[in-house]
């Protein structure tokens, strides 16, 4: 059996702080060899259509969007909208937007169904936080099961391409911006990877891709996505640095 291709997702989050510069940052990380492996590239909602112009290989992705397809909802933005502009990828349930605006299970769930349904690709991030994680690795996993399965729920309706479904396992404690942040261990990783796709496997009958995020960059992406659960990496702050995404890149994709 063939091994898929390791997949980078570049959340660039509020940054950078012009067009210029996000079409400059585009122009040095957005490109992949053939063959080479997926990057996906998630500027802020005003830069997609400039940054999409120079991505040579990469797809474009947005941070978030909104559960509903039209009407009377300002500052949202739509599916249908995002597909127009060439968006191909959504992240969806980043810890960010549940801290910092109140984002729960429920709605991330409708976004999830609104993004399937517009036959966009969905990076679900999922992921416990610390007080959790202090009690141990099975009260991580029944949290992260809990949550997973609020977030996906209705999608067996859908009839949804198995490749749509893309799961990001965030732990919010190794977070870069989190308070008191702590490093997550490779292995450590790869169980809950394993976890996430055996819950998807046993509840909707295929295995999702699994992606790691957690401040990973050049130094220990390796560790991380040389584990055989985990195919791929949600990339934060490091995709914002050139120089050093570019090397994060050679070795995901070595």
């Amino acid at each position: 059996m063939l091994r898929m291709k390791k997949l980078i997702v570049a959340n660039w989050k509020m940054n950078p702080k012009t067009l210029s510069e996000a079409v400059s940052l585009a122009r040095k990380t957005g490109v992949v060899k053939k063959g080479a492996g997926e990057l996906v590239i998630c500027p802020p909602y005003p830069f997609l259509s400039g940054v999409q112009k120079v991505l040579n290989g990469a797809a474009l992705g947005a941070q978030d969007m909104s559960e509903n397809t039209e009407g009377p909802h300002t500052g949202e933005v739509s599916a249908g909208i995002l597909k127009s502009v060439g968006v191909s990828y959504v992240i969806l349930g980043h810890s960010e937007r549940r801290s910092e605006l109140g984002e729960n299970d429920e709605a991330v769930n409708g976004k999830v169904l609104q993004a399937l349904k517009a036959g966009l690709r969905v990076v679900l991030c999922i992921g416990e936080p610390i007080e959790i994680r202090k009690k141990g690795l099975p009260s991580a996993s029944s949290f992260v099961k809990k949550q997973l399965l609020g977030c996906v729920a209705g999608i067996e309706k859908l009839g949804l391409k198995k490749k749509n479904l893309i799961l990001a396992y965030e732990p919010v404690w190794a977070i870069s911006t989190s308070k008191n942040r702590r490093n997550e261990t490779p292995d450590d990783a790869a169980f809950m990877a394993s976890l996430i796709k055996t819950i998807v496997r046993e509840k909707f009958y295929f295995t999702p891709r699994v992606l790691y995020g957690g401040s990973v960059g050049e130094k220990d992406v390796r560790d991380f996505v040389s584990q055989k659960e985990v195919d791929g990496t949600l990339v934060g702050a490091a995709s914002l640095r050139a120089s050093e995404f570019r090397l994060l890149m050679g070795k995901v994709f070595e």
